[in-house]
């Protein structure tokens, strides 16, 4: 009777995820190729060396102000018809639209990078912009020079064309969003709000396109960040007696130190199966193969096979949960004192709707010594999700379909930081995309060696801001 219902059950399933419709769009394919000149300023770009340093008084102010006055001489028409105001060494451009009735939109991107203190290990030196075999090698060829000078060179290409938006464009290019402050962003905001300026909606880095993203998909999948987890940083410390090295006692501070983070490792924050990672599966489990269409498409029902397969990868992981790890450590300042108290610090990643406080009750809970303090040193709550049923959202998605025709898109849930948390207050919906090709080898080069872009996909990113221009404002 049982094995009966179960099967009855499945079977179900099974017609059900046969019957869910498609929620991939059908674009023409796009035709229009960015001028291969484009490379070459690129290339320039990368030379400047605009570093982000822990102290902002270090940050090379001239590398800044040098790379801003290439911006003038290589986009002449974005330099003469669009308003330009700097904000510190931030930048903001103003395109006006056609419909003042319409609410702008805002695209962004950073000018700053990180060091490259391992230059030595590169196969070409991570400022000299070289074009090697088919890439654009050096520091902001991901991150995010090439997001800046694909916004650039997409406008630039319009103004030739005559194109006017229907909504005024923002064009916003902060100093020090790697510094994880993102003072010149939060300036920016403020400038915008004493303007009383509402924006329809924000795009920023975050998404990307993954190759092999999902199991049952042969496709590429366009990620479309449509929230970013929150940030909080605790100090765990433990106390015992302290004393000489050659008569330990039978607990330390150390060891109960230990023994929490322990705890704390073995029984991580629940998985959940919910908002942006739920509207993922929404929208690509109708083109995964068989099983995984079954799965994907009923995680009300296969929650627990989904949440084992993506907890086993630090990436699928960090979607499921909220994540806690453990990043420095304090004891004695002496090889041969036991110290009186000894700490951690902790960095976790929030999930949308998790607090400060659910935070330091699961970790009380799961430490289980009431000895043992916890203290939160600075906390950022996540993102509010945006829509992805907006025009903006499906405007994004046409622009990847029409470039990128044989990928799947969908909603994101962003693991990390950008610049457009600084937005959410004064826009209807912040969106995280850059048009960059990934594979899971490429993951590694984001702030490490050998950052780079293959040429085509540069040229692919210009065509993608250019179609998105274009379909700005329209409903």
């Amino acid at each position: 009777m049982f094995a009966g219902l179960v099967i009855i059950v499945l079977l179900g399933l099974l017609v059900r995820s046969l019957t869910i419709a498609s929620r991939q769009i059908s674009v023409a394919e796009n035709t229009w190729r960015a001028p291969d000149d484009a490379v070459t300023r690129l290339s320039e770009a990368i030379t400047y060396r605009t570093i982000t340093h822990a102290d902002p008084a270090d940050m090379d102010t001239l590398a800044f102000l040098h790379f801003q006055t290439f911006l003038e001489e290589r986009f002449p028409l974005i330099t003469s018809r669009l308003v330009r105001e700097r904000i510190g060494l931030s930048l903001l451009y103003t395109w006006r639209g056609s419909n003042p009735s319409l609410r702008p939109a805002l695209l962004m991107a950073h000018q700053d990078v990180v060091p490259a203190d391992d230059s030595l290990s590169w196969s070409a030196p991570p400022f000299s912009g070289e074009v090697k075999d088919g890439y654009i090698y050096g520091r902001g060829s991901l991150d995010i020079k090439s997001g800046i000078l694909g916004i650039m060179e997409a406008v630039e290409a319009l103004l030739a064309e005559g194109f006017v938006p229907e909504q005024t464009i923002y064009l916003a290019f902060g100093h020090d969003e790697e510094s994880g402050v993102g003072t010149g962003a939060d300036e920016i905001v403020t400038l915008l709000k004493n303007r009383s300026i509402r924006l329809d909606y924000v795009l920023d880095e975050g998404g990307l396109i993954l190759k092999e993203a999902l199991p049952g998909l042969k496709e590429p999948v366009a990620l479309i960040g449509i929230a970013e987890k929150g940030y909080m940083n605790i100090r765990i410390t433990a106390k015992a007696d302290g004393g000489h090295s050659s008569m330990p006692g039978k607990a330390s501070a150390v060891t109960r130190l230990s023994e929490a983070i322990v705890n704390m490792q073995k029984q991580p924050f629940p998985a959940r199966l919910e908002g942006p990672l739920r509207e993922l599966f929404a929208f690509t489990s109708p083109e995964m193969s068989y099983p995984f269409r079954l799965l994907f498409a009923n995680p009300e029902v296969f929650g627990g096979l989904i949440k084992s397969q993506m907890a086993a990868s630090p990436s699928g992981n960090a979607i499921l949960r909220t994540t806690t790890a453990v990043t420095m450590l304090q004891g004695s300042s002496k090889e041969n004192v036991i110290p009186a108290a000894a700490s951690a610090i902790a960095n976790l990643r929030l999930l949308p709707g998790t607090t400060a406080d659910d935070v330091i009750r699961y970790l009380n809970q799961v430490i289980g010594d009431t000895t043992v303090q916890l203290d939160v040193l600075s906390y950022q709550a996540a993102s509010p999700v945006s829509s992805s049923a907006s025009a903006a959202f499906e405007n994004i998605r046409r622009s990847v379909k029409a470039v990128f025709p044989n990928t799947v898109s969908g909603p994101y849930l962003l693991v990390a930081l950008t610049d457009s948390r600084h937005f959410a207050d004064i826009a209807d919906n912040v969106y995280r995309f850059h048009p960059a090709v990934y594979d899971k080898a490429d993951l590694k080069r984001l702030h490490g060696r050998d950052e780079r872009i293959s040429v085509e996909n540069y040229l692919q990113s210009i065509a993608f801001y250019r179609l998105l221009l274009l379909g700005s404002g329209s409903k």
